[in-house]
């Protein structure tokens, strides 16, 4: 039986796209945001594309929204997470060093130091020692190809870009913010992964130890080693008067499990309602958040391991020489056609790294 239809009558029928726009599920990024507020270091995107003195391309169509409405995080703790360096970027030289004091620990009791009638005291001087750590300034771009293995524009053509359902150039922007963001907080996250300390659960001595998904789960007690840890080697404390930890979303769920975390941590509700999105509740002298980019590596019988950090404030390092900005090629096919990338100019690095515990758990 023949059905007059779209099927048999398709020139018919068209779809069309609506400039409605959907929301991406992405993670907070956590660490970017640290680096961001400490620095003011966002990237704002153009509301068109190209060289400078050229007419915008993309600029037709409806606003494309936000990079998938990321999380956002502003506190005076997270101010403190990130030492800015300013002379970064500040001419001559692309390293910075700064110095540190070394301190000597030697004989503290009252017969050492006690000074005997007719004793003679000694003219002979000791010394004092400092040690040094650099940042250096380097030249960093995205997005990245993979099939290029190198850092490569997004293209966009001028006549195709005239007619789209939504604005060709916040279609590329929320690209690059996001390819942005994600490669702040990769560098920041490698940098907290540098911790002197790494802590496993009781019974766990390496992450080949675990052979089954969750056998060793993190734990109160595992928490409370990370505190004891940072307060042996006197640790400063945020403003607050509270050291930062962040764990993944499995790290979290399975301390809600564990009936001590539950008797002991507590909700101080921010006062930046914003910040409850990435605050998860406090416990002993750690403000805990979540975060879902933290490190997880398979190990030797494909077990995930989690690990989380723990730090004060003076673990991380930063500098901007060049504030981040989206540039154009000048190969633009006369005009006709838009390369764009991110650049900025920047140093990133662990200062101390025992300033920073690594958790690591199954």
């Amino acid at each position: 039986m023949a059905i007059i239809g779209r099927a048999s009558l398709g020139s018919e029928f068209f779809d069309t796209t609506s400039a409605m726009l959907l929301v991406e599920p992405e993670p907070q990024y956590l660490h970017a945001l640290l680096f961001k507020l400490a620095l003011g270091a966002s990237l704002s995107t153009p509301g068109s594309l190209g060289m400078a003195g050229r007419d915008g391309i993309g600029a037709s169509g409806a606003p494309f929204g936000n990079a998938g409405g990321s999380l956002i995080l502003d506190d005076a703790i997270a101010r403190e997470a990130v030492c800015v360096c300013p002379e970064i970027g500040k001419a001559p030289g692309h390293t910075v060093r700064m110095n540190r004091p070394t301190f000597t620990d030697t004989t503290y009791t009252q017969a050492s130091r006690e000074v005997a009638n007719g004793a003679t005291i000694s003219t002979t001087p000791i010394d004092v020692s400092s040690s040094q750590v650099s940042l250096t300034l380097k030249r960093f771009a995205g997005p990245y190809s993979s099939g290029q293995s190198a850092v490569a524009p997004y293209g966009v053509d001028r006549f195709d870009a005239s007619m789209p359902v939504h604005k060709m150039a916040d279609i590329v922007g929320a690209h690059l913010k996001r390819d942005f963001d994600k490669t702040l907080d990769g560098f920041m996250v490698a940098l907290g992964d540098l911790g002197a300390t790494t802590l496993y659960p009781r019974g766990m001595t390496a992450v080949n130890d675990s052979t089954v998904a969750g056998d060793f789960p993190f734990d109160f007690n595992t928490l409370s080693r990370a505190e004891k840890s940072l307060d042996e080697d006197n640790i400063p404390y945020f403003s607050n008067g509270k050291r930062v930890l962040v764990c993944t979303p499995q790290q979290l769920q399975q301390l809600e499990e564990d009936s001590q975390f539950a008797r002991h941590a507590v909700f101080d509700k921010p006062v930046n309602p914003v910040l409850s999105k990435a605050y998860y509740k406090s416990v002993g002298k750690f403000d805990v958040y979540k975060s879902n980019t933290l490190t997880v590596t398979n190990n030797s019988s494909s077990i995930p391991i989690h690990s989380a950090q723990a730090f004060g404030p003076g673990m991380f390092g930063a500098g901007v020489g060049r504030l981040p900005e989206v540039v154009a090629s000048s190969a633009d096919n006369f005009g006709e056609l838009a390369l764009v990338i991110w650049v900025m100019y920047a140093a990133f690095g662990n200062l101390d790294s025992r300033f920073g515990v690594v958790v690591k758990s199954s």
